[in-house]
């Protein structure tokens, strides 16, 4: 066993919190308040841009960390693919009565709040404010990128609290959808959004950033651009009093800053996915003894090849918008030894969205295609795709002389940059001349350049909750017309896997929904849409007496209410 393995097989796994949905007695808190004032100190890797990301871009890990302290909305996953009510008093479900699907094909969910939840400025969270969010959410000046909003055909408040959506047709995700991706206060931008015909004023508004009121269990106190963030425990939160007083986020674009800072103990929490295996298991080793704690956790994210599929961008134009030229650079990955040699094989192979353990795993797993590291046959797909050898080794294409030159693109996260580096040795072999792009935290969101760049984004996707859903559809393709918002990024079009999605989202029985999932994985796979590496792994580094930090799909402070730290 190496020193890396021997360091992680070390690492201390967090107990799981207490039953998630269930609101702490207000009262009981109350009774217990600290004495001493309990306060931390956390890094992630990028500012966010924006804390209402739905509407201005942004978000996501890391930056999506940073969401959870400061907002809640009608449910919550705090554990992979396990959702939970949160200002909700319930999932709407049909065994309750508040989902019901009408024999025409239409659908309605009710939503009941909890009666005592409030924003930060003290104002009761009613129902009107989910009727304004849905308001702004579908209003043509602000597209969206969510696959549930265009299958609502109307919503109501029969009262402050009941909040009930009219679906067009069903939708088998309807019990976690709410109406935008972020909550907006009706009393505090309904007068700002209805007085801009251009709606300039309302994105530009302070709200969206410094001036944000959330529903969370912190408070947003300050924001020093560039440097950090500052969140106040809400003595007002429904859930009752956070047990930290105040959470300062700092923005720290370097992961060896970051562990310097932790080392030197001026961090107390470094968020993912900034911190690298390797980084990681030495870290672990100079805190032997401290009660200092290294956490890895798979994070159900798919660590994928996003190609570029369209012409007007791909690099070369006959490269990777083909479905030949895909599966050639596929098979011209040897995924088993990158993947040791990346996670110090602690984490799977993949070979599709569906990880192991997923409860449709084994119904599904004859229906994936398989595409195993092999040059010969890689060199035969690009022959019949009309590449072939020149004099110099590279790869010229018969018909138009061009020569393959291409791009693989990562962000600064822990492992990728080495990660694209030995991708793109592998591809020499085949004689690709494969440029390395590592794009700054600064700006990584950037959703345009992202969606034009000439070849490969290295993504970290959410795994069969992604895939299975809307991330390929045609109808999410990154584009002038929806300002960049889709999450379709490569372009990727296929008329048969629309129709299968679209079947998907519609068929709420699990048994029919079985062979449609069979034919996606299938025809997704085979057309490689997206290139599957491996299931990934992120890190939190904590100091002694944090308690509560646990990854799910990359992020680690969906629990943030349940936090807490001994003094």
């Amino acid at each position: 066993m190496s020193s890396v393995v021997a360091a992680l097989v070390l690492f201390t796994v967090l107990t799981a919190c207490t039953r998630p949905g269930q609101p702490a007695t207000p009262e009981a808190n109350d009774t217990a308040k600290p004495a001493t004032r309990k306060a931390l100190t956390v890094a992630v890797q990028a500012e966010p841009k924006t804390l209402v990301g739905g509407i201005l871009g942004g978000g996501g890990s890391p930056e999506g960390n940073v969401d959870y302290l400061l907002k809640d909305d009608l449910v919550v996953e705090l554990d992979y693919e396990a959702y939970y009510p949160q200002l909700a008093v319930a999932l709407p479900s049909i065994e309750a009565g508040s989902w019901r699907v009408d024999p025409g094909g239409t659908m309605e969910t009710t939503w009941n709040l909890r009666t005592n939840a409030k924003w930060h400025d003290g104002t009761a969270l009613t129902s009107a404010d989910l009727i304004f969010t849905y308001e702004v959410y579908t209003d043509p000046a602000f597209p969206t990128r969510g696959e549930a909003r265009p299958l609502m055909e109307s919503v109501s408040a029969p009262d402050p609290h009941t909040f009930v959506v009219r679906w067009k047709a069903p939708f088998v995700n309807a019990f976690k959808e709410p109406p935008g991706d972020d909550i907006l206060p009706r009393h505090l931008l309904e007068d700002l959004y209805r007085g801009s015909d251009d709606k300039a004023a309302f994105v530009a508004s302070p709200y969206f950033r410094a001036q944000y009121v959330g529903l969370g269990p912190y408070r947003l106190v300050a924001w020093e651009e560039g440097s950090h963030l500052v969140a106040e425990r809400f003595d007002g939160y429904y859930q009752g009093r956070p047990a930290i007083d105040s959470i300062t986020v700092r923005f720290i674009p370097s992961a060896n800053t970051m562990v310097a800072n932790i080392l030197a103990g001026n961090l107390d929490v470094v968020l993912p996915p900034a911190v690298g295996l390797e980084v990681a298991a030495e870290v672990q080793r100079r805190w032997q003894g401290t009660g200092n704690r290294v956490v890895a956790g798979t994070s159900g994210a798919l660590m994928a090849l996003d190609p570029q599929v369209r012409p007007e961008y791909a690099q070369p134009r006959n490269g990777f918008p083909h479905t030949l030229v895909r599966q050639a650079f596929f098979q011209a990955i040897d995924r088993p030894t990158l993947t040791d040699a990346l996670t110090q094989g602690l984490t799977p192979v993949a070979d599709s969205y569906f990880p192991p353990g997923h409860p449709l795993r084994r119904d599904v797993e004859p229906s994936i295609p398989q595409f195993p590291y092999d040059l010969a046959r890689a060199q035969l797909l690009l022959a019949q795709a009309g590449w072939t050898r020149a004099a110099d080794g590279m790869l010229v294409h018969q018909a138009s002389g061009e020569r393959f030159q291409t791009e693989l693109r990562t962000d600064q996260e822990a492992g990728k940059e080495r990660l694209i580096n030995v991708i793109a040795d592998g591809w020499k072999a085949l004689g690709a001349d494969t440029s390395l792009n590592i794009v700054p935290a600064a700006i990584a969101g950037d959703r345009e350049v992202r969606a034009k760049r000439s070849g490969f984004n290295v993504i970290t996707a959410s795994g069969s909750a992604y895939y299975d859903r809307n991330r390929l559809h045609s109808n999410q393709i990154a584009a002038d017309a929806n300002r960049w918002t889709g999450i379709n990024t490569g372009g990727y079009s296929n008329a048969r896997v629309d129709t299968l999605l679209d079947q998907l989202r519609a068929t709420i029985d699990p048994r029919q929904r079985l062979p449609i999932h069979q034919q996606l994985v299938r025809e997704q796979i085979t057309d490689l849409g997206i290139m599957p590496l491996f299931w990934d792994v992120n890190i939190v580094l904590m100091v002694t007496g944090v308690k509560g930090p646990k990854i799910v799909k990359g992020e680690a402070t969906q629990n943030i209410f349940e936090w807490d730290r001994e003094i």
